[in-house]
């Protein structure tokens, strides 16, 4: 259980009322030093744990023996909350204070109803704030915006942080500490795809914690992936080669397809600029996500290609690192000669 913390503002008044005079102690009609009625300020403790109160008069007399009552009032700007009489020299009050607001308590003490002793002093306690209601406003792949209300109907008390805390399926956790006074949060760095459970927590000026807000539940959308890692390009024949590559590194969703690209570059052979050879289309191919190789069987002898290798979610991520092969030589691929050409020679 935690105590409050009880704020005593030394403006006090202190006195006693006997046929229109003011003291200080009052001696019962026996003289007894047993029964003096003395109540001072000082000898008055309170003290708050949780939602209870207890007011003690440190240093009284015998109460059976002098007929001592105790009664309490408490008050604010609106009048009397609370009354209580009491034959003890301590008292419990179970009232739903307001957090930093300042009460009047009032403690009289009557002995043999013609002695009575007042005190009044102002009170007021910390209290732990309530926690915050948070919703939803918007959900990216690595963003999500929250708006979230304050509940200080229980606490005039001043807020400092409101700290959200979020927490992957994995166990991955992460913090976001804004000021107080920001309704709409955003919390960057989230791993897109993933499910989130967050709460949210109020921080008083006193460092007093609320108690976790209703889980906020994110999933954050799905993301393109990252590059494959294209690991190497060889040629096995002199019209063919295979070509090696790795799933992303952080794919971002679900994994569908990959595409892979091969294009022809440069012949190491010579071809006549009259001739009408223009074979340097890029060709597509597809592979499921499961496949991480793919062999080219229709590629031209000892001719130089580009390749790379893209990765899709719901839409393909940027493309790989480019590589460059070269198949080996095989038999030449003799071209028709230009008639016309040759009747300009």
């Amino acid at each position: 259980m935690k105590c409050g913390l009880l704020i005593f503002m030394l403006i006090s008044t202190c006195q006693c009322q006997i046929g229109g005079l003011s003291q200080y102690r009052k001696d019962s009609a026996s003289g007894s030093s047993n029964c003096i009625l003395e109540l001072r300020k000082e000898d008055v403790s309170v003290t708050k744990e949780n939602d209870v109160v207890s007011v003690t008069w440190k240093n009284a007399p015998n109460f059976d023996h002098c007929n001592i009552t105790l009664h309490l009032d408490i008050f604010d700007t609106t009048g009397q909350l609370y009354s209580a009489n009491t034959s003890f020299p301590s008292h419990d009050i179970i009232f739903p204070f307001i957090g930093c607001k300042v009460y009047n308590l009032s403690l009289v003490a009557t002995m043999n109803v013609s002695s009575v002793v007042r005190v009044t002093f102002p009170i007021a306690f910390t209290k732990e704030p309530s926690p915050p209601t948070c919703k939803t406003a918007e959900i990216g792949t690595s963003f999500a915006v929250l708006e979230c209300a304050l509940n200080d109907e229980e606490s005039q008390c001043d807020l400092s942080e409101l700290i959200i805390d979020c927490k992957t399926e994995s166990g991955q956790e992460m913090r976001k500490i804004v000021n107080a006074d920001l309704i709409s949060v955003r919390i960057e760095n989230m791993t897109a795809c993933t499910n989130y459970t967050c709460v949210a927590i109020v921080k008083g000026s006193d460092g007093q914690l609320s108690h976790p807000s209703t889980s906020i539940p994110i999933e954050t959308k799905e993301g393109v992936p990252d590059p494959p890692t294209l690991h190497n390009v060889s040629s096995i024949t002199n019209t063919s080669f295979v070509i090696k590559w790795a799933a992303p590194t952080n794919i971002n969703g679900v994994l569908t397809r990959y595409r892979i690209t091969v294009a022809p570059k440069n012949a190491r052979y010579y071809i006549p600029q009259n001739c009408s050879f223009d074979d340097r289309i890029p060709q597509e191919y597809e592979a499921d996500p499961d496949i991480s190789s793919l062999t080219v069987a229709d590629a031209l002898s000892y001719y130089e290609y580009e390749v790379f290798v893209e990765a899709k979610t719901f839409a393909y991520g940027p493309r790989s690192e480019v590589k460059r092969v070269l198949t080996t030589g095989g038999s030449m691929i003799l071209y028709p000669v230009n008639r016309k050409m040759l009747s300009l020679i």
